[in-house]
């Protein structure tokens, strides 16, 4: 039990910019060699922004432990932590990725013989155990089911993780679907309030004494210590479907009652390049010539003055221009943006369609919003809109 002098801190980071994403001749170039493809490495970028984030944990916290997904960019992206600090990397399998094959990646003893800063002797806290009948297709070996089984894992740890580091500061380095372990510490029903997760995003956790753990800093961002990114590996989080299951399913993974967490204000100083990271990705697949250009501005005293920041992606009609009128799924017209709105525009020319990548500030109107709100109170939805953008390319 922890007294009421005690603190626990939990950082979980992402890992880097990924290699396969910024080359995706990659996979061919491996399959061809008769190597795998689920374990690529950092880009230069994502190793460049692996340093920034050592520089940044050294001049803002105080490390006991660092605790790393087994896979190699995991391990990469901790390295410059770990030697900033002067720690070992614990392998534990508990932070490992989605779909995850055991005993399929390298042992502790293989990866320090290039790595150095491994501990072979650290024995991980969490298992993964393969759910019946599921194959991971890349490796060929049973894998854990997703998301469920996955969810399931993060519930398991993260009690694991409390109980063994209780007045400890851990740094874990894992992956986007973390956020999911961010939800599971926090004991919250609501996955979607946890929100995305930046490359090199760090979500800062603070346990006092015997009260709940309280979330001091998001990981959608990382623009305060990260200098570049890239759009091929961007900010990710779970769709609308699987926080609900997760709110139906969150009591019986945890065994007992979920919270109403206390989750810090959302920062959106920043602009989420999600789409446009989807739209340069397939394009890049598919071979088709795309120049998308996107003005992203902080909205910080817009929020103050405004409220509710929501943001959103619409696909314009091919009569349409900017700053005009936006269309629906269906190709009905919408009024114009409200006039409370402000909005960066970012065109993409796909044939003689054009995609329009719009960024809402609204306010108090949109409050309830995940989506962008048009003076006619009618909402466009996310998860079409962005299903729709899939149609254009």
């Amino acid at each position: 039990m922890a007294d009421e002098e005690t603190e626990s801190v939990v950082y979980i980071c992402r890992h880097g910019d990924r290699w396969d994403f910024a080359n995706p001749e990659w996979h061919d170039q491996m399959k061809e060699l008769g190597y795998g493809t689920w374990d690529p490495s950092l880009s230069p970028l994502g190793h460049k922004q692996a340093r920034e984030v050592g520089e940044y944990m050294k001049r803002t916290a105080v490390l006991d432990t660092i605790l790393v997904s087994p896979y190699l960019r995991t391990i990469q992206t901790a390295i410059p932590t770990a030697d900033a600090f002067g720690l070992q990397l614990n392998l534990e399998e508990g932070l490992a990725e989605v779909l995850h094959s055991p005993n399929w990646l390298p042992t502790a003893a293989e990866r320090f013989k290039y790595f150095p800063q491994v501990n072979v002797g650290y024995s991980p806290l969490h298992a993964v155990e393969v759910t019946p009948g599921k194959v991971n297709r890349h490796t060929g070996m049973p894998r854990e089911g997703f998301p469920e089984a996955y969810w399931r894992r993060l519930c398991a740890f993260a009690a694991k993780l409390e109980q063994e580091h209780i007045g400890k500061k851990v740094l874990c380095v894992s992956h986007a679907a973390s956020v999911a372990l961010v939800a599971a510490i926090l004991r919250t029903p609501d996955l979607g309030s946890v929100g995305k997760m930046a490359p090199c995003g760090i979500f800062k956790l603070v346990k006092r004494g015997a009260g709940p753990w309280e979330l001091e800093q998001k990981g959608a961002s990382n623009e305060a210590y990260v200098s570049e990114n890239s759009p091929t590996t961007f900010p990710w989080g779970f769709e609308e479907k699987d926080c609900a299951l997760w709110a139906s399913k969150l009591e019986d993974m945890l065994g007992g009652e979920a919270t109403s967490a206390n989750l810090t204000k959302n920062d959106m100083s920043d602009y989420d390049l999600t789409a446009q990271a989807k739209i340069e990705r397939r394009s890049r697949a598919r071979g088709t010539s795309l120049a998308l250009s996107l003005e992203a501005r902080h909205v910080d005293s817009a929020r103050e003055e405004r409220g509710t920041i929501a943001r959103r992606v619409c696909v314009g009609g091919v009569d349409s221009t900017v700053g005009d009128f936006w269309y629906d799924e269906v190709g009905t017209k919408l009024v114009e943006c409200s006039p409370f709105s402000r909005r960066c525009t970012g065109m993409g020319y796909l044939g003689t369609e054009t995609v329009h990548i719009v960024y809402f500030v609204a306010g108090d109107a949109c409050e309830n919003a995940g989506c962008a709100l048009t003076s006619d109170e009618r909402a466009l939805d996310w998860c079409k809109m962005e299903k729709i953008l899939s149609l254009y390319i």
